[in-house]
C-alpha cells in the first residue's frame, strides 16, 4: 500500500511521499503550501502575491506566484490545490495528510471529553494527547525563515505561538 503525501510542519518543514522526501527547492513554495495546508480557506491571487512579492510590481508578483503554483503542482500532483479563476485553495479532498490539521483535530476532541465522567473517556483522552504530542519534532515551521516577506513572517510566528 503507498503511504500518502504528508506535510509536516510540526518542526522543520518537510513534505512526504511514500516517506520519502520531496524536495522543493524554492522557499515561497514551502511558504505558500504551509500557508494554503494551515488556513484551510481560499486565498485570492492578489492576496497571494502580494503576501509572498510584496516588493515586486503587480505583473511581477502575479508571475513569481503563477511559477511557485507549477512548481508545487510538478512536486505534488495537480491535484494538490483547487484553483478557480482569482482564488487557491488547499484541497482537503487530495488525500494529503498534514501535522499541524491532525494535531488541532486531537486536541479538538480531547477537549470535548468530561474527564470526570468515565475513565474510559478519559483514557481515549490521553492517548489522543500522547498521539498529539507525537507529532510535534519542534516549534512551527522551526528554522524556516522568509526575509523578503514580512506579512508572511508575521502570520508564521503568531501561528507558532498559537499552537
Amino acid at each position: 500500500m503507498m503511504e500518502p503525501r504528508r506535510i509536516l510542519l510540526l518542526g522543520t518543514p518537510r513534505i512526504e511521499h511514500n516517506r520519502s522526501l520531496v524536495q522543493i527547492e524554492r522557499r515561497k513554495a514551502t511558504a505558500l503550501l504551509a500557508y494554503l495546508v494551515v488556513t484551510r480557506q481560499p486565498h485570492s491571487r492578489e492576496t497571494l502575491a502580494a503576501l509572498f512579492w510584496g516588493d515586486y510590481d503587480h505583473s511581477s508578483a502575479y508571475a513569481y506566484l503563477r511559477n511557485t503554483l507549477w512548481t508545487l503542482n510538478k512536486a505534488l500532483g495537480e491535484d494538490w490545490a483547487v484553483i478557480e479563476g482569482e482564488t487557491v485553495a488547499f484541497n482537503p479532498e487530495a488525500g494529503i495528510k498534514d501535522d499541524v490539521t491532525q494535531f488541532m483535530v486531537l486536541l479538538e476532541s480531547a477537549k470535548e471529553i468530561d474527564f470526570r465522567a468515565s475513565s474510559d473517556l478519559a483514557c481515549t483522552a490521553c492517548d489522543g494527547l500522547t498521539q498529539a504530542v507525537g507529532l510535534v519534532r519542534g516549534d512551527f515551521m522551526a528554522g524556516f525563515t522568509l526575509k523578503d516577506a514580512p506579512e508572511f513572517e508575521e502570520w508564521r510566528f503568531f501561528t507558532s505561538r498559537s499552537l
